[in-house]
């Protein structure tokens, strides 16, 4: 049976990956960002896509330090969504 401290035990994971994989996504759009600025002579295109690329730098560091923080520290979380009751947060009780 599934307890209400298992199910947040892999709620919290779950969004802890799905912020990886958007720090990943935004990593792709840097990496295509920062292509796109080295081949390109357009000082306009450049002044823009620089502006672009700090945003995507910014959300990059967000996401990727969330989904870590949530896959290896996500204890505190865990112990709000179950009102302080879970004195141990090292994952769902099995057996």
């Amino acid at each position: 049976m599934i307890t209400r401290k298992d199910f947040a035990w892999g709620a919290v994971k779950v969004v802890g990956i799905l912020l990886l994989w958007n720090a990943l996504e935004e990593g792709l759009g840097i990496i295509q960002t920062a292509s796109t600025l080295l081949t390109s002579d357009n000082r306009a295109l450049i002044s823009q896509a620089s502006g672009l690329l700090f945003g995507a730098v910014v959300k990059f560091g967000i996401f990727a330090a969330a989904g870590i923080f949530l896959l290896t520290n996500g204890g505190f979380l865990i112990r709000l969504i179950n009102d302080g009751q879970s004195d141990t947060d090292d994952g769902p009780n099995i057996g």
